[in-house]
């Protein structure tokens, strides 16, 4: 086995393979190497954009949404202290530009971070993977059926360009959005667990953008940050 000296530090060795000898020290800096590794591979497997990896809230430009910038950092925080804020539904609006998904994509690295589960998704995907998970086709059916169990099961669900009918396909009969709405009752009422939703549509405007009101009326009335 080769073990290679760190050109970081005089404290150890890079080595790649197991190993039984205690005599070998693995360096400081190639640990955190390694984690960060095992992060950006979640962070990627999870459905994140890479391009947000490295961004930091110390990087955030403007000041119309500080306090919002605030209120997500302390988020992150108490997502990890108290179990009652992992079940909450937070919804990010503002115009294009406002970086929203790229604040809510370094929530869910933090918390990935933390060894939560987090699952970054479109809203027009979301749909169609419900609307598959009732489809006549068995074997369609089946792996759909296998991905929303999965989604059930992950802490926080952070879904993007939700309630925009420019970026959500709706049928005329709109027959889709109730496989939404039970999905969005079933993760916030029944399952506790906490879901983001970031728009450009503002809260009190779902329904005129082709939603139900009975869904607008559910997130209004739920939203806590």
């Amino acid at each position: 086995m080769d073990f290679v000296p760190c050109k970081k530090c005089n404290n150890g060795y890079i080595y790649t393979k197991k190993d039984s000898f205690e005599s070998v020290v693995e360096c400081e800096c190639h640990k955190k190497w390694l984690k960060e590794n095992q992060l950006e591979k979640q962070y990627k497997h999870n459905g994140f954009d890479m391009r947000h990896f490295t961004y930091s809230p110390r990087q955030y430009v403007g000041s119309k949404s500080i306090e919002d910038k605030d209120r997500l950092i302390n988020y992150v925080r108490q997502f990890e202290l108290n179990p009652e804020v992992r079940k909450l539904l937070v919804y990010m609006y503002g115009p294009n530009g406002t970086q929203k998904s790229t604040l809510a994509s370094w929530v869910g690295k933090s918390l990935l971070a933390k060894m939560f589960s987090v699952r970054y998704i479109l809203m027009n995907d979301l749909i169609k993977l419900l609307m598959d998970a009732e489809d006549f086709n068995e074997e369609r059916k089946e792996t759909a059926q296998a991905k929303v169990e999965k989604l059930e099961n992950t802490d926080l669900i952070i879904v993007d360009e939700s309630f925009d009918k420019e970026k959500v396909k709706l049928y005329r009969s709109k027959f889709q959005i109730s496989f939404l709405d039970s999905w969005v009752r079933k993760r916030i009422g029944s399952l506790n667990k906490g879901i983001i939703f970031i728009s450009n549509v503002p809260l009190d405007k779902i329904e005129e953008n082709g939603f139900s009101h009975s869904i607008q009326d559910f997130v209004e009335r739920e939203v806590t940050y």
